[in-house]
């Protein structure tokens, strides 16, 4: 993009924005690939699979399982 875009220009101030709010949450880097979440998104279709009548607003919430190591009180 042109030095002085203004979509480059606000796309850095966004991403200044978040990766100040990133580096708050978790001192881990961020994400600079898809394939993390393509795979989480994976196992989440292969887990929904089994149970086709499943409440899709419940069965969202297994992703935050899927992430990590999780103790049982996380998962609760």
């Amino acid at each position: 993009m042109p030095k002085n875009s203004k979509v480059k220009k606000h796309l850095q101030q966004w991403l200044g924005q978040h990766l100040l709010i990133q580096k708050q949450l978790t001192g881990l880097p961020l994400l600079v690939s898809s394939d993390i979440i393509e795979s989480l998104f994976g196992n989440f279709k292969h887990i929904i699979e089994r149970s086709p009548q499943a409440d899709m607003n419940r069965t969202t919430l297994l992703i935050p399982a899927l992430c990590g190591n999780l103790d049982k009180a996380a998962v609760t």
